[in-house]
């Protein structure tokens, strides 16, 4: 068997319930046929079709034995069945007498289950007076998510009556507290969804940013796994630093936003929650993703790993304020030279606020 051919994965992403995998493998020897092997040793059987194609633009770099190296592979997501099996299988290309295999992603990734197919996935809504999209973001959360998943709601004391009508929707959690802001609202579905459903990965949505493709869920699973907190690239975004947008390498970009982002159990292990010091909108999110960054996850400094990633974006009244963005704006850099672990709660009080609604969590037929 080589030890080495010459190869790249180009491209490997979900779309629409499909594991895409297109890139090249150079041998002089013909390929006689590829395996998809699973880490617990399963197998898919790659039609020809998708292997052995014509390559001009890497022949013109490699010479006449790439002139047929590209494949582009189109493999169902229920194969794989979980995330974890994706992170772990590998691509096999047979040559007469010998083999290669490619694996689909060699990093090292993050992993706390006890058992292989025990992976938690917890999705998080954070809404405020914005009844009619928190409805239509959940609607589309069910119907395009492939995993299993606790889905939590977090209500900033909405007066527009978004309580009642989370009390009429099934298959949720969701709490309803005092109007706090965005960190403190963020914090309620982090930590309900790391701290007491032990989720491994969180993802959390702005109420008016929904999916729209089937699978939406598992490049931001797997960039959390691998990369500890990942973060999203929108369209209008000035072009990325470097990086494909996929959560095998993610866009390095300048800017930030909080619309979609994704993290690890690990990285809220070490790094925590938002700092509940932030009132009303603005910066929070630049701190917290500032923090796990110092702690080598999602990022490098004043750099931000994210993924292009289709979701709808409704058009929405904002809450800011140019006094709370001031004044957030101002406690950035006194709280970034703190340790970087934050609580969800600043003080006692803070606390016993916080349990309290934790307690009062309100889950409609939900069955795990």
């Amino acid at each position: 068997m080589p030890t080495h051919l010459p190869h790249r994965i180009d491209r490997f992403e979900v779309v629409d319930g499909l594991v895409e995998i297109h890139g090249w493998v150079i041998n002089e020897i013909p390929i006689s046929h590829v395996e998809l092997i699973r880490n617990d040793g399963e197998i898919f059987e790659v039609q020809p079709s998708q292997y052995s194609i014509k390559s001009p633009d890497v022949e013109n770099i490699f010479g006449i034995n790439a002139k047929n190296s590209r494949f582009c592979i189109s493999i169902p997501m229920s194969f794989f069945e979980i995330p974890k099996n994706l992170l772990h299988s590998k691509l096999k290309f047979s040559f007469q007498s010998n083999s290669f295999s490619i694996n689909l992603h060699p990093k090292k990734e993050s992993w706390h289950s006890a058992e292989n197919n025990s992976l938690k996935i917890g999705i998080g809504v954070c809404t405020f007076n914005r009844k009619e999209d928190v409805i239509k973001t959940i609607e589309n959360i069910k119907k395009f998510t492939n995993s299993n998943y606790f889905l939590f709601i977090s209500d900033d004391g909405s007066s527009d009556e978004t309580e009642l009508e989370l009390r009429n929707i099934d298959g949720i959690s969701f709490v309803s507290g005092k109007n706090k802001g965005i960190s403190w609202n963020k914090n309620r579905a982090l930590y309900y969804l790391s701290a007491i459903k032990k989720c491994d990965v969180v993802i959390l949505l702005e109420d008016d940013t929904r999916p729209i493709t089937y699978g939406w869920e598992i490049p931001w699973i797997n960039a959390a796994l691998i990369h500890g907190h990942i973060n999203l690239c929108p369209p209008w975004f000035p072009a990325p630093v470097s990086g494909a947008g996929t959560w095998d390498n993610p866009y390095l970009t300048k800017d930030l936003t909080a619309q979609c982002s994704a993290f690890s159990k690990e990285a809220l292990n070490y790094a925590g929650y938002f700092d509940s010091r932030f009132k009303g909108y603005g910066h929070e999110h630049v701190e917290h993703t500032s923090r796990l960054i110092r702690l080598g996850y999602g990022g490098m400094k004043n750099c931000f790993l994210s993924l292009k990633s289709e979701f709808e974006f409704a058009p929405s009244q904002s809450h800011m304020s140019a006094e709370s963005i001031e004044r957030n704006r101002n406690l950035v850099g006194p709280l970034l030279q703190e340790v970087s672990y934050r609580s969800p709660w600043f003080s006692e009080q803070d606390l016993l606020d916080f349990r309290e609604e934790m307690n009062s969590i309100i889950t409609i037929n939900f069955k795990e």
